[in-house]
């Protein structure tokens, strides 16, 4: 008898069977969907969808239209009661915020290339909020796809609150489309992250914790007539 019998059967033993059991056969499964599947949902269906499985998962959504985003942003920030607003280097979004009277009332500070590692993660975690624009949305799951190329990174996952404003045109189904549209890519930044909902874990006594390892609370501001 080999020692692989003999481990089997000790086991066996022990749940009171007289010799192992046989090998089970291997379960067939349907094949992967193709990345073309659910791909032709319209953008309202996958808006929908969106905002379901986000709501699902603890996350804060609020629609608006472009003209009035700076009055929406405005108004999270301050259900937030911010001191320190850590913005990344995205265009958009400074160019917002530096035309807009009501934005501009607040303590901004913007992620820059120039600071040292150190000096960004020190003024991270002064902030008590992070702002940043999504480059796409994933419908299926609630995620958000960032990059570090504009200090996504860490003006998302230090702060205690994250706010991302998705273009409503950005959204995309499922992962499948979302690293598609990283392969169209001529250039990829240093790296890429798909950030779903506030951070939580259930490693203890399966009880859900949220908080652990990143944001408390994380909001997401969807513009319907906007993509970028």
């Amino acid at each position: 008898m080999t020692s692989r019998n003999e481990f089997l059967g000790s086991i066996s033993k022990a749940l009171n069977r007289t010799e192992p059991a046989s090998q089970p056969s291997i379960p067939s499964y349907d094949p992967i969907p193709p990345a073309e599947a659910d791909y032709n949902r319209s953008e309202t269906a996958l808006l929908r969808s969106l905002l379901r499985n986000s709501q699902d998962i603890g996350i804060e959504v609020t629609q608006t239209s472009l003209d009035r985003l700076d009055n929406v942003l405005h108004h999270v920030l301050e259900s937030i009661d911010p001191g320190i607003i850590l913005a990344t280097d995205d265009p958009f979004l400074k160019k917002r915020i530096d035309e807009s009277a009501l934005l501009k009332s607040m303590t901004w500070q913007f992620w820059s290339k120039e600071r040292s590692a150190e000096e960004s993660l020190a003024l991270a975690k002064q902030a008590t909020v992070g702002v940043a624009v999504a480059q796409t949305a994933l419908a299926e799951s609630g995620t958000v796809m960032v990059s570090s190329d504009d200090g996504s990174r860490t003006v998302t996952l230090v702060p205690e609150s994250t706010i991302y404003i998705i273009p409503a045109g950005n959204i995309e189904h499922r992962l499948t489309q979302g690293m598609a549209l990283l392969h169209q890519q001529s250039q990829l930044s240093a790296s890429v992250h798909y950030i779903t909902g506030p951070s939580a874990t259930s490693d203890i006594e399966l009880v859900r914790v949220v908080g652990v390892h990143g944001p408390v609370r994380v909001f997401y501001i969807i513009v319907n007539d906007l993509r970028v």
